[in-house]
């Protein structure tokens, strides 16, 4: 298991952009959702944040998207994140289009 400290360094460290590509995506998407961070996560720290109570794989990999989300809010609530939402126009297929808003995530 992460402590909140090594969490939140993980998180930080997966919300800088590496490179100019990503840079601009930042400027133009507004920022990482938390399963984006989540993905930008190194391997180690991903196994580290996984708390296996014995339940389904699908299951604790969102308990640890969520500790991702908190470790997130935490970090904006601090001032060390900046935290905004972004509205997108997504379709479902048996409903049509839809409009939702989602949290991203920047580094100051």
């Amino acid at each position: 298991m992460v402590n909140e400290r090594e969490a939140e360094d993980a998180v930080l460290a997966a919300l800088r952009p590496s490179g100019l590509r990503e840079r601009l995506r930042l400027a133009i998407g507004g920022g990482y959702t938390a399963l984006q961070v989540w993905e930008r996560l190194e391997p180690a720290v991903r196994a580290a944040l996984v708390d296996p109570r014995g339940e389904d794989a699908t299951v604790t990999g969102r308990r640890a998207v969520e500790r991702v989300q908190r470790v997130l809010m935490a970090l904006a609530a601090t001032g060390r994140v900046r935290h905004a939402r972004v509205g997108m126009s997504i379709t479902l297929n048996t409903k049509g289009p839809r409009d939702v808003l989602v949290d991203v995530f920047r580094a100051t």
